[in-house]
C-alpha cells in the first residue's frame, strides 16, 4: 500500500475529507441560485466558466445543521462516474497526505448524526473521516 491524498476540511471541529481523485478543483463561492422543490441539502446551481452545477451543503447532505455562507467559504468541486457539483465548505481546506495502512474501513463516525453510507473510511490517529462523494452527489435523498 502506499500513500493516499485527501483533500481535508473541517465541519464543527471534526476533520472530514475527500479522496483527492474525485475533486477538480477548490473555488470561492459565487452566486448560488436557489432551485425551488429540492431538498434542503441542495442550495441551488452555480455557474462555473459555461457549466452549471449543483451547489450542495456539505453539512446538511451529513445531516448535521446549515452552513453559514461567509467570505471564508469555498466549493469543493467533485466529480464521480455519473455526477459533478460543488461542495460547500466554512473555509480554505487543505491537502494531506494519508499512509493507505493507517485507513480503518469500519462504517463508522466519529460524529453520530453522520449516517455511516457516506463514510469510507476512518484516519483514527489524525482523527479524519474520509467521505464516499459518490454516495454524497447521489440523487437519492434516504
Amino acid at each position: 500500500m502506499g500513500m493516499k491524498d485527501i483533500i481535508m476540511f473541517e465541519i464543527d471541529e471534526e476533520r472530514y475529507g475527500f479522496p483527492i481523485d474525485f475533486v477538480r478543483e477548490v473555488v470561492e463561492v459565487p452566486k448560488i441560485m436557489p432551485v425551488p422543490e429540492t431538498p434542503d441539502f441542495l442550495l441551488g446551481i452555480i455557474n462555473l466558466r459555461g457549466e452549471i452545477l449543483a451547489v450542495i451543503d456539505t453539512k446538511m447532505r451529513l445531516g448535521l445543521s446549515k452552513t453559514q455562507v461567509d467570505d471564508m467559504s469555498k466549493l469543493i468541486i467533485v466529480e464521480s462516474d455519473e455526477h459533478k457539483a460543488g461542495f460547500l465548505v466554512r473555509k480554505l481546506p487543505s491537502v494531506i497526505h494519508i499512509d493507505e495502512e493507517k485507513i480503518v474501513d469500519e462504517n463508522f463516525s466519529l460524529s453520530p448524526e453522520v449516517d455511516a453510507k457516506y463514510i469510507a473510511g476512518i484516519v483514527e490517529e489524525e482523527f479524519l473521516v474520509i467521505l464516499r462523494p459518490e454516495k454524497l452527489l447521489s440523487v437519492n435523498v434516504d
